[in-house]
Parts: C-alpha cells; structure tokens; sequence
C-alpha cells in the first residue's frame, strides 16, 4: 500500500512539473522527491553541527585561566570547582575553552577542568 501511495505521489509531483508522458511524469517525479530528500538531508546535517558547538560546562576542579589559548601564556585569575561555565565554541582550541565574560573580556581554560553537562 505504501509503494503505492509512493507511486501516484512520483507522478502527481512530475506532472506538475510538466512531463509529457508517463515514463517522463515518472523519471521528473522521482528525481524532483530525491532532490528534495537529499537536501534535507544535507540542511539536517548542518543544523547538527552548529547546534553542537554550543555547550555548558561545569568546572570539576579549581583551575587557572589564562589571557590566551597558550599553558605559557600569563595567569590572569582561577576559576572554583563547580561554577557552570558557557562555552560558545568548544572545538576552536585544542587544548583551551574560550570563556567571555558578562563585561566581554575573554580568558581560556584547560579543557581537562571542565565537563560537559550532556
């Protein structure tokens, strides 16, 4: 029944988009459905990678943060163990988190003080 249904959705969509014969309703309509598919596809994918990009931590040991993504770089402050934290991109840095503050000054912290609340 499904295949069915399948089959007059194909030609009802490539009629309307002008074939000439059946075989033509057939071939313009499963092409126009798989074009459709693999678009979804693709704009589901990358709605998948963006929304993964943003993430809450929270801090699992008291921590140092740095002025930039460097361990040699200066020590400007620490961070206490249990503070959630929002990170806005979690893959920009290898080893860093990039933090911004309320009054938009950034510091970075190892990666290996926080955990991900997913």
């Amino acid at each position: 029944m499904e295949l069915v249904a399948l089959l007059v959705i194909v030609i009802i969509v490539g009629a309307l988009l002008g074939a000439k014969s059946l075989g033509g309703t057939i071939r313009t309509g499963c092409g126009c459905i798989s074009l459709v598919i693999i678009v979804g596809i693709i704009l589901i994918g990358l709605r998948m990678n963006t929304s993964d990009s943003n993430t809450n931590f929270e801090v699992i040991q008291h921590c140092k943060t740095y002025t930039k993504p460097d361990i040699n770089s200066e020590v400007n402050g620490s961070v206490n163990a249990g503070v959630e934290i929002y990170v806005e991109d979690k893959d920009k840095y290898n080893y860093f988190y990039e933090v911004e503050t309320n009054s938009g000054d950034k510091y970075y912290i190892l990666k290996e003080n926080l955990r991900s609340f997913e």
